[in-house]
């Protein structure tokens, strides 16, 4: 078995069949690819309509378990896979026509511990825009240290093929409990890849609409992303301090991009003073606050010099509170 797809499922009736459709509809031997299905607890008929499917196709394999979050269902997939290769698909996204052929010949012929491809964002208009562009690096089995070094790794594990055996060797499991999941397992996946290869393949498709994680905005959603981005780094943090010093320079940039990300967005979102105060706070006990010096980007290095200076940074959320207001006003006028 060459590759194991493996689909979460929590209440997804609307989506599941047009998802399962783009991977049967691929025109490749069923013998070489399986399609693992995890059914998250749904309360709707999602497990209903996987049973449809896979009455027909007998690779399509279902699991059924009370619902556990999305990081359990696939780490519950993960121990059924059985291919070569392993690939995360959730199940309100798809797969472009006649991509994973190609992708299967290129993960054959590279033999990478990581693969990443090819993804896009498609919105109800049916525009599509790239969600990252390291397919244009041209990278082709660097060690995984290299790529976190040379890019800016985007947290988003359905965007790649990981071999089984090297996330099983490693004990690489998706963290259970938290929002932000992909963005502890990627970085922990790529310090220990041995090899890793960017392909330009067209492959993912992430389907945007307003019930998707990705889109939902309100405040209490956006708090509970923030607390798990500290938590993330935090726990990058203390990863690392096992790890060989390349290794451990490697995640440090990911690590400080990650508690810019957490300072940007609390300082430009409506929160209070004593909000913003304990979130700085939280970070200097974790070690990740002040922002260390990173020889990158000009941008990380010039947020980093206003951040870490008490009188830049006073000015800097002085300005951001002035343009809330001028929003505000503007929204409420029109």
């Amino acid at each position: 078995m060459v590759l194991s797809v493996l689909i979460p499922v929590y209440n997804v009736s609307a989506w599941i069949r047009n998802c399962l459709d783009s991977i049967v509809n691929q025109h490749i031997v069923r013998d070489c690819c399986e399609i693992i299905v995890v059914n998250d607890g749904s309360t709707d008929n999602s497990e209903e309509i996987i049973r449809e499917y896979a009455s027909v196709y007998t690779n399509i394999k279902l699991f059924s378990q009370n619902n556990k979050g999305l990081s359990a269902a696939r780490n519950k997939a993960l121990d059924e896979a059985t291919g070569d290769y392993v690939m995360f698909v959730d199940s309100d996204d798809w797969l472009f026509p006649g991509s994973l052929y190609p992708l299967i010949n290129k993960a054959r012929e590279l033999q990478s511990d990581i693969i990443s491809f090819g993804a896009y964002s498609v919105y109800p208009d049916g525009r599509e825009t790239l969600f990252s562009r390291d397919i244009y690096a041209g990278l082709i089995n660097v060690p995984g240290i290299e790529y976190l070094k040379t890019l800016n790794l985007c947290g988003c594990a359905c965007r790649m093929l990981f071999k089984r055996s090297y996330l099983t060797k490693h004990n690489i499991r998706m963290p259970e409990g938290i929002f932000c999941e992909d963005e502890l397992f990627l970085p922990v996946a790529f310090v220990h890849a041995k090899t890793v290869s960017v392909v330009d393949l067209k492959v993912y498709a992430y389907r945007r609409h307003a019930g998707s994680i990705t889109t939902k905005k309100s405040r209490e959603h956006l708090s509970r992303l923030l607390k798990d981005r500290i938590f993330v780094a935090s726990a990058l943090k203390n990863y690392s301090l096992s790890l060989p010093e390349e290794m451990r320079k490697a995640l440090q940039y990911k690590i400080s991009l990650l508690t810019a990300d957490v300072i940007l967005n609390f300082y430009i979102g409506k929160y209070s003073k004593n909000e913003k105060k304990k979130a700085i706070d939280i970070l200097t006990k974790k070690g990740l606050y002040p922002l260390p010096e990173q020889d990158r980007t000009i941008k990380y290095n010039l947020f980093r010099m206003v951040v870490n200076n008490p009188f830049l940074f006073s000015v800097f959320d002085m300005l951001q509170q002035i343009k809330s207001y001028i929003s505000s006003s503007l929204s409420k006028r029109i």
